[in-house]
């Protein structure tokens, strides 16, 4: 086999039911998106008082930068490309990225089913919005690759575990 070699356990996560962790391709974390705890506060401005009057905030939306990392020598089930032209396959395994998860077909609200498995097999399932994919340079020595920021974000501004998970 080629390619990553794609750890097993920790933490998993998928997107449009594509793994994010292949040898194609890897999400070099997801600790951003898994903490992340934005709230949406407006207090209130008391006229002729010093100060505002504090109130809730609820929870706002969440947006990531997942970095990945993308490799050309292998596909995502670890079989060299034909011919063993990684720069081709480079281009194969992102065009199969951005075509299945980056373009994937959404609800109503513009989102996917995403997954986060953790090393406990505990199972967070949550909506998601695919923004942005922007791939970076190649490497210059070594296996063809290159860096990419995946951008996302959870409209429901939490990503919980599933419950009985």
């Amino acid at each position: 086999m080629g390619g990553l070699d794609v750890p097993t356990g920790g933490w998993r996560m998928s997107i449009a039911g594509f793994d994010l962790r292949t040898h194609a391709y890897m999400t070099a974390g997801i600790r951003e998106l898994r903490h992340t705890i934005r709230k949406r506060r407006e207090n209130t401005l008391m006229p002729q008082r010093d100060g505002k009057r504090g109130n809730e905030a609820p929870l706002d939306e969440i947006i990531a930068s997942l970095r990945m990392t993308f490799f050309g020598d292998a596909d995502r089930a670890g079989d060299p490309f034909a011919g063993n032209d990684e720069q081709v396959g480079l281009d194969d395994n992102l065009t199969y990225f951005i075509e299945n998860v980056v373009l994937a077909p959404q609800d109503e609200f513009g989102c996917v089913e995403a997954i986060i498995i953790d090393p406990n097999d505990d199972m967070y399932t949550f909506r998601i919005q695919v923004d942005d994919f922007i791939p970076g340079d190649e490497t210059e020595d070594g296996p063809i690759a290159c860096a990419a920021v995946l951008t996302v974000r959870v409209p429901s501004g939490r990503v919980t575990a599933e419950a009985g998970s």
